[in-house]
């Protein structure tokens, strides 16, 4: 990196292709920096991946550090034998959910709120499910929660930007849902979106910006990255590695499934 190097923030992006590079970059960061120095990041968002100089080598780069932790070899080992129990967690019934929300309401003071959150570490729309049902040493924050998060900037990022160069817009209720309430409400809601690819494309095809389904490539495109991250995080049984997210990733800028789906056709 040069003195002269000139960031941009994600949002910036000039194209599809630029945001999704930058993303890739960031996730080969984020692996770099936990398998080489044992740093795991923890709040993984759209503020901590900035773009580079449109033509560069390096087209996205993981900034803000403030919430990592650095982790022993016997950690990351610790952490990967939980990562397995974790992908079968058990999580709460919706009356489970309805209890703890009227217990909230009646008895939580600010204090312990303050307690509840301290025990999180990530940016809340960002956080993985399992970060927003709870951490605590039987199911600690690991690597592939941040991959999850990796996922959540490319899936918001469709809904909060109407093409490249563009302003903010609203999210769908769907998606706000993930902003407010107690943690498990909001780990229960996008865990009902997230059940499998189409559901999580409904609200942005029916209720999101329409510039990503002004046309039939762009709807392919789409569906093709969010199809392939997210069977990646959430369908696989095996706990993803950092190769596995950013492969499908790769494969879609190289232009490489076209080519199959042409020859199939």
């Amino acid at each position: 990196m040069t003195t002269e190097q000139k960031f941009r923030p994600l949002h910036d992006f000039e194209s599809l292709e630029e945001l999704v590079a930058g993303i890739v970059d960031a996730v080969k960061a984020h692996e770099s920096l936990y398998m080489e120095a044992g740093i795991l990041h923890r709040d993984i968002n759209e503020g901590s991946i900035v773009l580079g100089t449109p033509g560069d080598i390096s087209r996205g780069f993981l900034i803000n550090l403030e919430m990592a932790v650095i982790l022993s070899d016997q950690d990351k080992e610790l952490a990967a034998q939980v990562a397995l129990k974790t992908r079968s967690r058990t999580h709460p019934s919706i009356a489970d959910l309805e209890k703890e929300f009227l217990d909230l309401r009646s008895h939580k003071n600010t204090e312990e709120r303050t307690a509840e959150i301290s025990k999180r570490a990530g940016t809340v729309p960002y956080m993985a499910i399992d970060i927003l049902w709870g951490v605590d040493a039987r199911h600690p924050h690991t690597f592939y929660h941040d991959l999850e998060s990796f996922f959540y900037v490319l899936y918001l990022s469709l809904f909060t930007y109407d093409g490249p160069k563009s302003k903010p817009q609203p999210w769908p209720e769907e998606i706000q849902a993930w902003c407010g309430g107690t943690f498990s409400s909001m780990a229960a809601q996008k865990r009902r979106l997230m059940t499998d690819s189409e559901t999580a494309l409904t609200p942005l095809f029916y209720d999101g910006p329409s510039y990503w389904r002004e046309n039939y490539d762009r709807i392919r495109d789409v569906i093709h990255l969010i199809h392939h991250t997210h069977d990646v995080i959430f369908a696989s049984q095996d706990v993803p590695t950092h190769a596995d997210f950013y492969r499908p990733l790769e494969q879609w800028l190289s232009g490489e499934w076209r080519r199959e789906l042409s020859t199939q056709n």
